[in-house]
């Protein structure tokens, strides 16, 4: 469960930021909050990564932090690159993404590697979205 909220333009090109808030529970960790920022650019003229009939707006940037519950330990994350892929007629949407942890602290400091992301969801009419996904993390702790 999470919320996104709109944000700033952030780069002028008339695309607002986001900002979203989430509850995850990460297996053998237990469960985290996630806040994490970013923005999309314009929709290309016709789908690359996306099928058709469908919006797609790459990724401009992302970034979060994850705080474990239990602990309060915060492990970080940018995305190196996505794609979000819209139905402009029902609003449902996807989100791929390539991801790297840039570290943390606790039990996280210095944690590295790599991660895919995969989200799906529905935008309402007033632009906030309910969104679910799934995320293959390799984490690296030194």
């Amino acid at each position: 469960m999470g919320d996104i909220v709109p944000g700033p333009d952030t780069n002028s090109d008339g695309m607002r930021s986001f900002v979203g808030t989430s509850q995850q529970e990460v297996k053998d960790l237990g469960p985290f909050i996630s806040e994490e920022t970013g923005e999309f650019l314009p929709p290309l003229p016709a789908p690359v990564t996306c099928s058709k009939n469908r919006l797609e707006f790459p990724l401009l940037y992302n970034q979060g932090v994850a705080t474990q519950e239990s602990s309060g330990d915060q492990l970080s994350y940018a995305f190196t690159s996505g794609v979000l892929c819209v139905n402009p007629n029902t609003g449902a949407f996807t989100v791929e993404g390539e991801a790297l942890f840039t570290g943390g602290t606790g039990q996280f400091a210095g944690a590295s590697g790599a991660f895919t992301g995969k989200s799906k969801g529905q935008f309402s009419l007033d632009d906030s979205g309910s969104q679910s996904g799934k995320f293959k993390r390799t984490l690296i702790l030194p």
